[in-house]
């Protein structure tokens, strides 16, 4: 069954490279190491819904890890910028191991200049979202698709 609404439904979406300088300090592998050559570039993504009375920011970084205080810090300058509540705002991370260092992690320190420059970065993708914001619908469908559930990493028998 196909419902129509009536209420006004917007939405927005935007992606910033955030890809690291060479040289740029990466954790996740209990040794430091360095950005040496780039295989793909990494992103911030942001998808920005709006309906009459609500208004949700989700965001998704290609990064190991953010601690809270950066998370919260970056939340603020939308907060500021948007007046989107605190709240209505989602920030997550890929957990790639070939990213930029933004938390001391696994035997690896922070990167402090990329530290300074992602969440500007962040709230740049986040502010470029809400103005591509546009007229959109909502849908949603499911496939029963088992080969995609299974762990990488262990080699099932079959059945």
């Amino acid at each position: 069954m196909i419902r129509q609404h009536t209420q006004l439904f917007e939405a927005g979406t935007s992606a910033i490279d955030i890809t690291p300088p060479l040289g740029t300090l990466m954790n996740g592998d209990f040794l430091p190491r360095y950005a040496r050559f780039i295989h793909d570039p990494l992103f911030a993504k942001v998808l920005v819904c709006k309906n009459q009375t609500t208004t949700i920011v989700i965001v998704v970084v290609d990064i190991c890890a953010m601690q809270k205080d950066l998370v919260d810090r970056i939340k603020k300058e939308i907060v500021t910028q948007s007046g989107i509540p605190e709240n209505n705002i989602l920030i997550s991370s890929t957990h790639t191991h070939a990213a930029g260092s933004v938390t001391d992690l696994l035997l690896s320190p922070v990167d402090f200049p990329y530290w300074k420059r992602l969440p500007g970065l962040i709230v740049k993708a986040v502010i470029q979202a809400i103005k591509e914001m546009q007229p959109a619908q909502i849908a949603f469908g499911s496939v029963d698709a088992p080969e995609h559930i299974v762990c990488w990493r262990y080699f099932m028998k079959n059945g």
